[in-house]
């Protein structure tokens, strides 16, 4: 799922969330189980399985997450300084850079995180996985509709 998805989940997660140990964990886990659902990127055309396309993907999804993330602090809907916040907006991102650090540097020591992010990603999309167009299409979707709760 895009950076921008699993980070607006972390905000509403974190706005009601008491205790930053714990506001960390819950953006950890709704991104695994974020990622169980299925949504289009295991289905990518052959012309975007490329590390050039996924990265220039990942800056534009990272910018819009921090456009979005500035907007929303200046409207005061959110308090980037509350440590419950910042706690589940980076348990919420986390794994991608975790996933990022494997294919950039020393694969061993992101080995776990690596095989854990494949399996939870695959555990469903392996057999059910929806076209790329269309999943693109649901997570900007989502992403409008988490972004209305947040305002």
């Amino acid at each position: 799922m895009f950076l921008s998805v699993h980070g607006t989940i972390g905000l509403i997660i974190g706005k009601y969330c008491q205790n930053p140990i714990l506001a960390f964990f819950l953006g950890l886990i709704s991104h695994y189980g974020c990622d169980i659902i299925p949504h289009g990127d295991t289905k990518a055309p052959k012309k975007y399985n490329n590390l050039i396309y996924w990265g220039l993907a990942g800056i534009v999804d990272l910018s819009i997450l921090s456009v979005t993330l500035l907007g929303l602090f200046i409207l005061n809907k959110i308090d980037i300084y509350n440590p419950n916040i910042a706690a589940t907006f980076l348990g919420s991102i986390l794994p991608d850079f975790l996933l990022l650090g494997y294919f950039l540097s020393n694969k061993r020591l992101f080995k776990i995180p690596f095989k854990l992010h494949n399996f939870l990603h695959n555990l469903i999309s392996k057999k059910y996985e929806i076209n790329f167009y269309l999943g693109l299409a649901l997570q900007f979707i989502l992403f409008i509709l988490l972004l209305t709760i947040l305002i």
